[in-house]
């Protein structure tokens, strides 16, 4: 069996032919499975235990107070979605029956001076929109923050498994 784990903080704290070994580790991992656990991220344990609060609250009530923060129109990509609104295997053209979930989506709260064009504004970068729950902004801003800081480091070793510059991907993902 192929091992999956990536330990992203091993990775980032060594030198010469440990850090050698793991870039072609990564590179073996993402060529076979596409796929891979990543340990070591270190992202604080109470910004994850503070986010679950949250949104376990959310997803607790009633479909009435979670619908309060449904999409102004279809096509809006923040908000929430109740079972049946999406079939993500659609987006490969198949034809599939909707996804048996709810979500809750957010984006970024900052359009970069590079966005101009008029699709992204209006998709991307339009407002999240938040429920009635104390703290429930602030903790899904924490984790949003956290979890984007966490993929430029993982684009960081990702460039790197492909021989590129570890800072090839910065100027795509700002």
């Amino acid at each position: 069996m192929i091992n999956k784990i990536f330990n992203l903080h091993e990775f980032e704290t060594s030198e010469g032919e440990k850090k050698n070994q793991l870039i072609n580790e990564l590179d073996k991992i993402c060529q076979d499975t596409g796929f891979l656990l990543v340990t070591g991220h270190g992202i604080d344990k109470n910004i994850i235990h503070n986010v679950w609060s949250v949104i376990d609250h959310f997803f607790d009530r009633s479909i009435n107070f979670k619908e309060k923060v449904k999409p102004p129109f279809k096509g809006y990509p923040y908000g929430y979605l109740s079972y049946g609104l999406e079939a993500l295997a659609q987006s490969k053209n198949e034809d599939t029956p909707p996804d048996l979930k709810e979500s809750f989506n957010i984006g970024p709260q900052l359009i970069p001076d590079s966005i101009t064009q008029k699709e992204a504004l209006d998709f991307c970068y339009v407002p999240s929109l938040w429920p009635n729950i104390s703290n429930f902004k602030t903790y899904s801003l924490e984790y949003y923050n956290a979890m984007q800081n966490l993929a430029s480091r993982i684009m960081c070793a990702l460039a790197l498994a492909l021989k590129l510059e570890h800072t090839f991907f910065d100027s795509y993902i700002n």
